[in-house]
C-alpha cells in the first residue's frame, strides 16, 4: 500500500505560495506529515521553457519551508533529473503552455512518475497551466469555432482553468460543454488557490468559480473560503 494521499494544490498563479492563511503558509499543515525528513522539491518548468525567472520564484517560495534541495527538471530529462523527481516530496508543475508541457511529460515518462509520487504520498502543486494538467483535460483550439480536448493527469476530477475571469470563463464553459461528462469545472481567479483533498473535498483559498451541467445548461457556484470544505 502507498502512503496516505496528500492534498493537491491548485494555484491560479504563484501568489498563494507566499501568502499566509489564518497565520499559516500554504503547506504548513502538510509538510509535518513527512516526519522531519530532508525535503526535496522539484520544479517542472517545460511549459514555460524553463524560464529561470519563474524558477527563482519557486525557490524563493521553498525557502519559507526550509526545503533543503530544489531542482529544475530539464527538458533533456537526464538520469539525475529522473532520480531526483522520483524522490521529491514536493513537485511543482509550472504555468505556461499547457499542451507543450503535457506532451513533454507524456513523451518523457514524467506522467507515470507523477502518478506514482502522488500514490506514494508526494505533494503535487499545479500553477496555472500546471493546475490544468492535474485535472481531467486540456483543450486545443482547431479554429475559431471548435476545440479539441485531450486527457491530462486526471488526479483532480474536474476541468480546470486559471485567471480567465475577465472573459467570464468562456473557454472553460466551452470545455465543460464539450466534455459531455457529469462533471464540474473549476475556475481559479488571479491570486486564488484550491486545495483538493483525497476525500473529494474542496478547500478554496480565495473565491473560486465552480460550473456544472444541469439539464443541458451550465450553472455557476462561487466557492468561498468561509464556507470551509465543499463536496
Amino acid at each position: 500500500m502507498g502512503a496516505p494521499l496528500k492534498p493537491i494544490f491548485l494555484l491560479a498563479d504563484s501568489q498563494p505560495l507566499f501568502r499566509t492563511y489564518h497565520g499559516e503558509h500554504l503547506l504548513d499543515k502538510t509538510l509535518p506529515l513527512f516526519d522531519g525528513a530532508a525535503l526535496r522539491a522539484a520544479y517542472i518548468g517545460v511549459s514555460n521553457d524553463n524560464n529561470p525567472a519563474y524558477y527563482q520564484i519557486f525557490t524563493s517560495a521553498m525557502e519559507t519551508y526550509a526545503v533543503e534541495e530544489c531542482r529544475m527538471i530539464q527538458k533533456s530529462f537526464s538520469t539525475e533529473d529522473k532520480n531526483f523527481l522520483e524522490k521529491a516530496q514536493i513537485i511543482v508543475l509550472s504555468g505556461g503552455d499547457t499542451r507543450k508541457g503535457w506532451l513533454w511529460m507524456k513523451e518523457s515518462g514524467v506522467v507515470d512518475i507523477l502518478r506514482e509520487r502522488y500514490v506514494k504520498g508526494g505533494i503535487l502543486i499545479g500553477v496555472s497551466a500546471g493546475a490544468i494538467q492535474l485535472g481531467l483535460c486540456g483543450r486545443m483550439a482547431t479554429n475559431n469555432e471548435h476545440i479539441e480536448l485531450y486527457d491530462t493527469l486526471r488526479l483532480v476530477p474536474f476541468c480546470i482553468d486559471a485567471h480567465q475571469e475577465k472573459s467570464d470563463w468562456q473557454e472553460l464553459k466551452r470545455t465543460l460543454a464539450k466534455s459531455g461528462q457529469p462533471t464540474r469545472a473549476i475556475g481559479l481567479p488571479f491570486g486564488s488557490a484550491l486545495i483538493y483533498h483525497s476525500e473529494h473535498q474542496l478547500q478554496p483559498l480565495g473565491p473560486v468559480d465552480e460550473f456544472y451541467l444541469e439539464n443541458g445548461h451550465i450553472r455557476h457556484n462561487l466557492l468561498l473560503p468561509e464556507n470551509g470544505f465543499a463536496h
